[in-house]
Parts: structure tokens; C-alpha cells; sequence
């Protein structure tokens, strides 16, 4: 369940961050210090230094927002509850919120939490 330590970005904004941190302020940094010592661009080591301190700070939220995420239950679609007797699996529910044909139509890929008996 979640708790308000769970803290973490919607997938747009943590995918477009993403995006950002490895590959485009990467790109930027080798840019500006391949062509800035060539053509003499102004103050390099401050622009690189500057780059670089960003993609650190915006790493670490992107990080903390994935452990975040990986840790709540937000990426759970449902559950699968299994009933388990001495040779195996006995039955298996699928519990889903909302109308699983739905979900199972709408969705590429589909999250379950395994809840054995003795859970």
C-alpha cells in the first residue's frame, strides 16, 4: 500500500527526465568540450561543471523516484491468489480492479502481485 514516503514522478515527466539525464545533457556536455577547446567557446569548464551537476541532481530524483515506485503498489495491476493443497497449485483467482477484458485490451503489459495462503 502506499504511504507518503512513496514519492515519485509520472511516467511522462520521469520518462522525459530519463531522456534528458542520459542522453541529451550527455550529448550537450561532449558537444561543448569537443568544440569548445577547438573554437574556443567561453568558459567550458564552468559550462561541463554546470551540465554536469544538473544530470547529478536530476539523476538522484530519478532514482529515488524509481525505489520509490518499485516499492509501493502503484505498479501493481492486481492480484493472483493461489490455493495451494500437498501436490501444488490448486486453483488460481485473478483479482483485478475494474473489468479485466478491458485491461487485458487496453494494456501492453500487466503487473500481478502472487498472494500464497500462508500470506
Amino acid at each position: 500500500m502506499d504511504t507518503p514516503t512513496n514519492v515519485y514522478l509520472p511516467p511522462k515527466v520521469y520518462d522525459k527526465l530519463k531522456f534528458l539525464v542520459l542522453i541529451l545533457l550527455p550529448a550537450f556536455s561532449t558537444f561543448y568540450f569537443a568544440f569548445g577547446n577547438i573554437w574556443g567557446f567561453p568558459n567550458v569548464e564552468k559550462v561541463i561543471g554546470s551540465v554536469t551537476a544538473t544530470e547529478l541532481f536530476l539523476g538522484a530524483i530519478i532514482g529515488i523516484s524509481a525505489a520509490s515506485y518499485k516499492r509501493s503498489d502503484a505498479r501493481i495491476d492486481g492480484e493472483i491468489h493461489l490455493g495451494i493443497d500437498g501436490g501444488g497449485i490448486s486453483a488460481a483467482n485473478l483479482v483485478v480492479p475494474g473489468d479485466p477484458e478491458t485491461m487485458l485490451m487496453t494494456r501492453d503489459e500487466i503487473t500481478f502481485k502472487v498472494i500464497k495462503p500462508s500470506q
